[in-house]
């Protein structure tokens, strides 16, 4: 069970999270590089997991959440305002962390463990937030403040050290040297970026140019996806994807934000959300029948299938048309079918 110390100011109460396991951890985390202080430390760092999973099973189901259940909340599109969905959100967020907690238990030993020197100090930050932002948001009539300290977006100097060290990763004698919670969030970089070149392949073009002076159009860098959710499934054409077009486009969008603004996103939701997306790249249990009676497996992409795709082209060209107020203003570059990034089942 978790407790909490009461404190006043003079003028009000607040309670703190009490995190011995925690802090035990930090005290330890300079520990000298032997086998026996290595053995000690994981000790320590059990105790921590240990205390939190037996936390979060007092008040989460046994059974996982639905992605349709956790997605919206977990990132919404606008900020949440009902007491119910901010619940909600931290509930979900308690619930992926025991999720990442039961992974890390299962490959941590006393050989790696101070390769998570870094994570678990972040997660013990993420567990602070969380857990007294649920309480709090559940009983309005106690304030808490955070045993830890929180932060929640990437400086400048953030991001420029981890790129410095992310050049020079080579260099270093010891993964556990590396300050990982500034390198991570480059992940969301490349979930942006796998979603955008897929959408375009899906969709089989290399390019967008200016009819006049042949320069790629660059503001239609993410019009794929946006094509696909606007037209799929009332046209003349399908695309059947093994993940809730909803969701790709929400998560699309978290990573853009991140992009603009460097609000961190911890460690947990990432690889939730890289695990959502695997469905975009695993393949079929067998071969497809593709548009000329051959069959198709590839390892390139996941069970992703057109029919009608003449038309989906032509009715891309007309997108494309209506975002530059006419016809002949843009050209769409397109490559071959065998270059597309899904099984073709009809023209």
């Amino acid at each position: 069970m978790i407790e909490f110390k009461e404190f006043s100011n003079g003028t009000e109460n607040y309670k703190v999270l009490i995190m011995r396991e925690w802090d035990a951890v930090i005290k330890y985390q300079n520990h000298p590089k032997t086998t026996k202080a290595r053995k000690a430390y994981k000790n320590k760092v059990d105790a921590f997991l240990d205390w939190y999973i037996d936390y979060a099973d007092t008040i989460l189901p046994a059974k996982d959440y639905k992605i349709q259940t956790i997605l919206p909340i977990l990132l919404p599109l606008k900020p949440l305002k009902s007491t119910t969905n901010l619940i909600s959100h931290f509930r979900f967020r308690l619930f992926l962390i025991r999720e990442y907690i039961r992974h890390i238990k299962d490959v941590l030993d006393y050989s790696n463990v101070d390769r998570y020197n870094n994570e678990i100090t972040a997660l013990g930050c993420e567990i602070d937030l969380c857990i007294c932002s649920f309480n709090g948001l559940r009983d309005r009539s106690t304030k808490y403040m955070l045993h830890t300290g929180t932060y929640n977006s990437l400086s400048v100097l953030d991001i420029f050290t981890a790129t410095n060290e992310l050049l020079y990763i080579e260099e270093a004698s010891d993964i556990s040297d590396i300050y990982l919670r500034d390198l991570k969030p480059n992940v969301i970089f490349q979930i942006r970026q796998f979603i955008e070149i897929l959408g375009r392949r899906i969709v089989g073009y290399i390019d967008i140019k200016n009819s006049q002076t042949g320069d790629s159009i660059h503001k239609f860098t993410q019009i794929a996806w946006e094509f696909i959710e606007s037209k799929n499934n009332t046209s003349n054409w399908n695309i059947v994807l093994p993940l809730d077009q909803s969701h790709i486009t929400r998560i699309n969008k978290w990573s853009n934000r991140f992009v603009h603004s460097g609000a961190f996103t911890p460690t947990y939701i990432q690889i939730y959300l890289h695990k959502i997306l695997s469905s975009l790249m695993r393949p079929p249990t067998q071969s497809v029948t593709i548009y000329d009676g051959t069959k198709k497996l590839s390892i390139l992409f996941g069970d992703i299938r057109i029919s009608g795709y003449n038309n989906l082209k032509s009715d891309f060209q007309s997108y494309i048309d209506s975002k530059m107020s006419g016809p002949g203003k843009a050209n769409v570059i397109w490559d071959s079918l065998d270059k597309v990034h899904a099984y073709i089942i009809s023209l």
